[in-house]
Parts: structure tokens; sequence; C-alpha cells
């Protein structure tokens, strides 16, 4: 009896040295950095800390869940890169530099091949083309704007008319939906951005003389309002709907913003409900014009 007992207080002691090894494993990665792990198991070390319930681990889990998705993007990056496709470049750099939110940064001190992500990322969105006119995006670096579409909704590009930057459509027999990005110089009486109703005026009444060949009618101002875009630019927002040839009817959803002498406007214009407002207006919001 007296054996069985030692061993089973034998036994015990493993159990709780094994248990206690493997919480001390834990702390003791996150002392090493976060490239401890080698590229590839970042994902892995934010499962293993994810379980513990201590408070105190709780940034430390934030940054392997930052440390995880900027090694993702590392990677779309590098491949969109040697793909020349500058579209995915344009949308992933900005969120991996986005990535790094922490005053103290010893957790790039740790981990330098975190700084080499970011310093990947910095690079390849600044060596962009200074004009980039491709599948879902459009950037003229120097007139400071940027516009991204959906390129599996709208891939054929028609030939562009006077002061249009994108003319984009889906492809289909009726051409719609259809986006178009324009830039017009702003007259000197043009009304204020904080005027939103005549400068939703003025666009309605800019696409209805657009609109004079094909005899188009009915052209009503259903909404209008002052609106933010992501980068912090304001802007008008407004919906106007409307009948082609005078018997389609067609909606437009418009965004319009002012820099200095100029105007650029994003439009896009669908059968009603084809697809919902709702979605057309995600899409024209997605208009950049840098102060």
């Amino acid at each position: 009896m007296i054996v069985k007992r030692r061993r089973y207080e034998y036994l015990m002691f493993s159990i709780l040295f094994i248990a206690a090894s493997f919480f001390t494993g834990c702390a003791s990665h996150l002392d090493k950095g976060w490239d401890h792990f080698g590229q590839g198991e970042y994902k892995a070390a934010q499962e293993e800390w994810g379980k513990s319930e201590d408070p105190k681990l709780t940034e430390e889990i934030d940054k392997a869940t930052a440390a995880a998705s900027l090694e993702e993007l590392n990677g779309k990056i590098t491949t969109a890169e040697a793909k020349k496709d500058y579209a995915s470049v344009f949308k992933n750099a900005p969120a991996a530099l986005l990535l790094d939110k922490w005053e103290n940064k010893d957790w790039l001190q740790k981990s330098p091949i975190l700084k080499t992500y970011l310093d990947n990322a910095r690079s390849s969105f600044e060596n962009l083309p200074d004009i980039i006119n491709g599948p879902g995006l459009y950037r003229d670096k120097k007139l400071g704007v940027s516009l991204t579409w959906p390129a599996q909704v709208m891939s054929v590009n028609d030939k562009l008319l006077e002061g249009e930057l994108v003319r984009t459509r889906a492809a289909n027999a009726y051409k719609i939906p259809v986006i178009t990005l324009n830039v017009y110089d702003k007259a000197k009486d043009a009304a204020p951005i904080s005027d939103f109703k005549t400068v939703a005026k003025a666009f309605k009444n800019g696409l209805k003389a657009s609109q004079k060949v094909t005899k188009s009618k009915r052209f009503k101002l259903r909404d209008s309002r002052l609106v933010t875009l992501a980068n912090g630019t304001q802007a008008v927002y407004s919906m106007t709907t409307w009948k082609y040839a005078g018997s389609f009817g067609l909606v437009t959803v418009a965004v319009t913003a002012y820099k200095g002498d100029k105007i650029f406007n994003v439009s896009i214009t669908s059968a009603p409900g084809k697809p919902p407002v709702e979605v057309m207006d995600k899409w024209v919001m997605a208009l950049v014009v840098e102060p």
C-alpha cells in the first residue's frame, strides 16, 4: 500500500510539474518576442495564449492577433507586387500599417521581422505608380483622388467622356450598373459643401443636362445630405431617380467633394433595387479625396 501511495504521489507531482512547465512556457514566449515561433506560427501562438484567463495577457493576445494579420498581409502584398496587382497593394498596405497601434514599440523591438513587414508595406505603398487605372481601382497621386469598386461587378471600361477619369460598367446587355468618376473646375460662385442641398441640386441638373440627347425625363432629387468620407473629407451625398428615354426607370447615387479649385464627383447608376441603394451607397463612399 505504501508503494502504491508513493507511486500515486509521484504521478500527481509529475502531472503538476508538466502543467506548471506548460504555463511557464507560455509566459516565456511573451518575453522572447513575437518571432520566437518563426514565420507561419503566429496563429498557433495566438490560439495558445487565447486560452489563458489571465487579464494581463489581454494586450499580448491583441499583439498576437496583430502579428498574425501582419504576416498574412505581408504575404498578400508580396504576391500582389509580383503580379503588379496595384489594387491589392493599395488595399492591403495601409491595412498593415494600421496594425502598429501601440505607443510602446516593444513588440517590434523583440521581433525585428514584424518591423520588416511594416517597412515593406510602407515602401510598397509609397512606390505605387502616380496614376493607377486598373480593375477595381483608380488613383491619381497628383490630384489626390482615389476610388475602389467591385471589379467582379463592374468590369467593362467604356470610352471616357469629357471630364471623366473612370467609366466602368457591368458586362450585360443593359450596361448597368455603371460607375463614373469626374473632375471639374470649381466655379468661383460654387455653393460651399455645407450647403448640401444646393450642391446636390447642381449634380442633379448636370445629370439631366448630360442626358438631353437621350430624351430622358422626370429627374427627381430624392435624398441629399452631408457625409464624411473614410479619410475625414466632408462631401455631399445625393440620390436621384429618373426615366431613361422617358420610360426606363433608373436611380443614381452620387458623392461630391471639393479640393482646392476642383470638384470631384463619383456616381453609380442602375435599375431600382439592382443592387439595393444601400450597396450603391457603400460603393460611392469608397471615394477618397485627400486634403
